[in-house]
């Protein structure tokens, strides 16, 4: 089973996300400036901005910290696909180990974090329904996810403008001719750049699409829609936003 299944399954259990820290709901404005572009969040602690997202075509799972203050540092793999992140999560409890790994130079000083850290037994009653569910067992996550994160390159990571302007880098990706303006059309600018700028000038500026159509020489907004329904974003209209729908 993919990850993407995986994960329905496991927002469909009837447990307590937040003891694990993977609040589905907290994730929905999750769009930091280190958030990669096309990323599909799906759980979040609610601190310090941190939350777990997929990238297109991928299985392996991803935490995003725009807290770390170190560029190459902000997006980092904590598992290969859905199915070990849980098995790391029986290990640790809850996801905070996972996050803080780049903290831990040694295992044993990871081990005492979570000794320190103990588990009551309603976060253990979850991991219980988790386990059941999924038919996984406990992984310890410090050598595999230590190895990951060391061959990791950042380089391959797709940003906004706003993470270069935000470390004061050079933007390899985007240059002022690519991004679209008001009264441009569709066809002159890549579909992630206009998820980028639609999605932008819906939370900024419009409170609706139909809003934002009157600003655009796009007939009824179809051109719009189209482009961005062909990389997988549809419109919300409660979140006023275009979402990402596997």
């Amino acid at each position: 089973m993919s990850t993407r299944e995986d994960l329905k399954r496991f927002y469909a259990l009837d447990i307590d996300f937040g003891k694990l820290g993977l609040h589905p709901g907290r994730c929905a404005d999750m769009r930091y400036f280190c958030t990669p572009e096309d990323a599909e969040c799906f759980g979040s602690p609610g601190v310090d901005g941190v939350h777990y997202c997929l990238l297109p075509g991928e299985e392996t799972v991803y935490v995003v910290r725009p807290s770390c203050g170190q560029e190459g540092q902000y997006v980092l793999p904590v598992a290969e696909d859905f199915r070990e992140f849980l098995s790391f999560l029986l290990y640790c409890g809850a996801e905070a180990a996972l996050e803080q790994m780049p903290l831990w130079d040694t295992e044993e000083a990871f081990q005492a974090y979570l000794r320190e850290q103990g588990m009551d037994t309603e976060t253990q009653a979850v991991l219980d329904v988790i386990a059941s569910a999924f038919g996984v067992e406990a992984k310890n996550p410090y050598e595999k996810v230590k190895a990951m994160q060391r061959a990791f390159d950042p380089a391959r990571l797709r940003f906004s403008a706003e993470y270069y302007d935000v470390l004061g880098l050079e933007d390899p990706g985007h240059s002022e001719a690519d991004i679209p303006t008001e009264g441009e059309r569709p066809g002159s600018a890549g579909p992630h750049l206009w998820l980028e700028f639609v999605n932008a000038r819906l939370r900024d500026t419009y409170f609706s699409l139909e809003e934002l159509r009157g600003s655009m020489t796009v007939p009824a907004g179809e051109d719009i829609e189209a482009m961005l329904a062909s990389i997988g974003y549809y419109y919300d209209p409660e979140e006023n936003q275009f979402i990402h729908q596997p």
